[in-house]
């Protein structure tokens, strides 16, 4: 028995130094074409790296969990990361805002979402209100908070931005208002590759949150799943 196992371990060794060629070490390959190649399936506890190098230079794998495969993202082929922040500039703006503006990013393989907006007089007063009368000509209307529309969202496959408040118009601060002012606006976008994304519906697809007429501090909201 002692010289059984004594010559399947001499088989063991002879078939990785053979494997073992340019540095290289194989197993279950007798051509290994990296520093450690394996033909097969891997199992293990704990995987340690050591002097891995810079992150930047090495591809990201992630574990795509309605495949089980492995996609590779490589940021120095790469046309954009996992997480991208785009500055959309919209210049001489009329005091309206953007109602629509297409983004040309697929929807099938990002996600958007409008981080932060700022808004400037294109001359060089940077204080801007919105005024309710949405007549900007009569000097007499008051100033009201309006409501913000901000927003990204998905038309004929790509994800557009609108950036404008609702029922109201921006007016530069001082002076007469009128119609023909102009007004720089600034988006912050977050992207997300769909590969990191999930969609979870709260609480079931197509279903509202109903709140009875109350502000919300007292009502039991479920939680979206997996938070």
């Amino acid at each position: 028995m002692k010289k059984i196992i004594f010559f399947a371990m001499l088989l063991l060794i002879v078939d990785l130094q053979a494997q073992a060629t340019n540095n290289k070490v194989g197993i279950n390959t007798r051509n290994p074409t990296e520093n450690l190649d394996v033909n097969g399936v891997v199992h293990a506890d704990k995987l340690y790296l050591r002097a891995p190098g810079d992150p930047q230079e090495l591809p990201i794998k992630f574990m795509a969990s309605s495949n089980r495969s492995l996609d590779v993202y490589d940021p120095s082929v790469g046309n954009s990361s996992l997480v991208n922040y785009i500055n959309l500039v919209f210049t001489r703006v009329s005091n309206v805002g953007v109602a629509a503006y297409d983004t040309k990013i697929s929807a099938a393989d990002f996600t958007v979402a409008v981080r932060s907006f700022s808004i400037e007089n294109s001359a060089t007063d940077i204080d801007v209100y919105t005024r309710h009368d949405l007549n900007a000509t009569k000097t007499s209307s008051p100033y009201y908070q309006a409501s913000p529309d901000f927003v990204a969202y998905v038309s004929g496959g790509t994800w557009w931005v609108r950036a404008r408040y609702l029922d109201s118009k921006l007016t530069k601060a001082g002076g007469v208002p009128s119609n023909g002012d102009r007004f720089n606006i600034r988006l912050q976008l977050l992207v997300f590759k769909e590969l990191i994304t999930k969609n979870i519906a709260t609480p079931t697809p197509g279903a509202g949150l109903d709140l009875g007429g109350t502000d919300g501090s007292t009502s039991v909201i479920p939680k979206p799943a997996g938070f």
